[in-house]
């Protein structure tokens, strides 16, 4: 893969090392860096890449050096990919190099020891399509829980049984999915000027919610008794690989406090056995 194999301007890095067996021999054999996310749209020159390959052949001392594609290239770099190496020859089955995923990155130098690459190591680069399931949590506790939500700030319902891990596909957007059951425990009902909110923060801090659209939230007005609320959440700008943990929180918008027991289907629940019934939170590619 050199700089005439693709259309427009792209980075390029050159990868090289050297191997030798314990009497000071090179050692034989090949490496092949394949691409391993595709497909990937240039937007910029109009074409996207669907994979490929780069094979390099070591010499009579066991060197090698070959140049490929970036993984920081500017086209490409949202998709936070990498080249999984197969070796073959004498050094087929190379712990820690046989077999791994690396990402040669232009911004560590032009010019690269594999050695010193697989050492730092990538994060996982999870491909996902759009649409593939996360993760999901089904609201299970031991026993009925009540929650409370107030005005003026969020509040976390369950860092438990309300909550989800999930790690952020290639594309760095989710939707979050969350069906709440619920009727209220205390203070009467909801008027047409109080309305209940809920929505996601980061693990263990209601002050942080995940994105503004988390916080649009779903309203209730006029709602005497409780209901099943479903709301989508759209997230964009996640990192790539990296994990993430969310948690259901909620409040009110006026100064009427509401304390509210989301629905029971666990061991001893009275309610359905419908899996949904108290909570069902999913986390999707998108």
């Amino acid at each position: 893969m050199s700089s005439t194999n693709l259309p427009g301007s792209h980075t390029y890095v050159t990868v090289n090392g050297q191997f030798l067996d314990v009497n000071g021999n090179g050692e034989s054999g090949t490496i092949t860096f394949t691409v391993n996310t595709s497909p990937m749209a240039d937007l910029t020159d109009g074409f996207g890449l669907t994979g490929g390959s780069v094979t390099a052949t070591l010499d009579s001392l066991g060197r090698f050096s070959v140049s490929m594609l970036a993984c920081d290239d500017a086209a490409f770099a949202s998709y936070n990919w990498a080249y999984t190496v197969r070796c073959t020859g004498t050094i087929a089955g190379m712990a820690g190099l046989d077999g791994v995923t690396l990402q040669p990155k232009y911004v560590n130098g032009a010019t690269q020891n594999i050695l010193a690459i697989a050492a730092n190591g990538p994060s996982p680069v999870l491909n996902y399509a759009p649409g593939a399931l996360l993760t999901t949590c089904y609201y299970a506790p031991a026993s009925q829980q009540t929650y409370n939500l107030n005005t003026g700030s969020l509040a976390i319902m369950d860092t438990t049984n309300l909550s989800v891990s999930f790690t952020a596909p290639a594309s760095g957007r989710v939707f979050a999915d969350v069906t709440l059951d619920w009727a209220f425990a205390a203070n009467g009902s909801l008027s047409a000027a109080t309305d209940m909110f809920i929505g996601l923060c980061q693990h263990g801090n209601a002050s942080s919610p995940v994105s503004i659209q988390s916080w649009i939230g779903t309203d209730e007005p006029n709602f005497a008794v409780g209901g099943r609320d479903i709301k989508r959440y759209y997230v964009t700008g996640l990192t790539p690989g990296t994990a993430y943990h969310w948690d259901l929180c909620g409040g009110m918008s006026s100064t009427t406090n509401i304390s509210f027991a989301a629905a029971y289907a666990g061991p001893g629940g009275v309610l359905s056995a419908d899996p949904v019934e108290g909570g069902l939170i999913q986390v999707f590619a998108a």
